[in-house]
């Protein structure tokens, strides 16, 4: 197992490459851990040898990190990387206690998690175990300090998904109409996974290797999002003057013949630096 810092300076758990001068922490398996900084500096041991308050040694880096949840948030928001607080999320557990969230007692729906979400001045991360995850009823982000979901390729189908707040969203499918509400000076990101349905973007949102396969993505007053190596099955509306669109070697790919990639009809500011685009690529009214 491995916990470790990307290239944004955001913690991850997995086993992906970790970029050279970034901290992470390795278990091989055995119990034997090693904490690996920036710097280069390196600290191992046993894992037996870390108790808890109650002199108890940890068995596993598992174990651990159920009792630092915490560790993980989105550290590009400001936080270091030190706080918030981790929910664990798998459709799929069959544990019969109470849903708390943790690693040993995760939340089995997304709607659960996002319920537990009540402290507006804390951030959360919510780590997904790969899986479909289902909601009948609608999904609000509320407007917490920050959040942060990691998807592991999970598809979430939901009516709708607002979000209230600066985030960060890695490997996630999600299908149903988005609706990014959060209108502050902070950026998120979306790396990697899809988006299936309209999108309505009212901030400063970062899109990298996204696929959209959304009907309209709508870019409202004042946004300001940037797509990077994106594939945008989705129609892109700009909604008012006050917008500014950046295109960065994006591919779009309509299926509609008879209608334009991107709509600047109602003005706004399109800077684009590489594009594919078919049908009719572009309008300005």
């Amino acid at each position: 197992m491995k916990l470790y810092e990307d290239s944004n300076g955001l913690w991850h758990v997995g086993a992906r490459t970790v970029s050279t001068g970034k901290n992470q922490i390795v278990d091989d398996g055995n119990g034997n851990i090693r904490i690996i900084l920036s710097d280069g500096t390196t600290i191992s041991g046993n894992i037996s040898n870390i108790t808890d308050g109650s002199n108890v040694a940890y068995t596993s880096v598992n174990d651990l990190l159920g009792k630092i949840s915490g560790f993980f948030v989105n550290a590009s928001l400001g936080l270091g990387g030190l706080l918030g607080t981790l929910f664990f999320i798998d459709g799929q557990s069959t544990d019969a206690s109470t849903e708390t969230g943790s690693i040993n007692h995760p939340f089995k729906t997304f709607g659960n998690a996002v319920a537990a979400m009540t402290d507006l001045t804390k951030s959360y991360a919510l780590y997904l175990t790969p899986a479909t995850y289902t909601e009948v009823n609608a999904c609000v982000i509320p407007a917490v300090s920050s959040f942060s979901i990691h998807g592991n390729k999970s598809t979430l189908i939901c009516p709708t998904i607002t979000i209230n707040s600066p985030y960060s969203i890695y490997d996630l499918v999600t299908n149903g109409d988005v609706i990014y509400a959060y209108t502050g000076a902070t950026r998120s990101s979306r790396i990697g996974g899809s988006l299936v349905g309209n999108v309505s973007i009212s901030g400063f949102e970062d899109y990298e290797s996204v696929n959209f396969s959304a009907h309209t993505v709508t870019v409202q007053a004042n946004a300001n999002p940037l797509f990077s190596h994106c594939t945008l099955g989705s129609k892109l509306v700009s909604a008012d003057p006050t917008t500014t669109i950046t295109i960065n070697d994006c591919s779009f790919s309509r299926p509609t013949v008879d209608d334009y990639n991107i709509d600047m009809s109602a003005g706004g500011v399109l800077v684009c630096k590489g594009a594919l685009l078919n049908n009719k690529s572009y309008t300005s009214g």
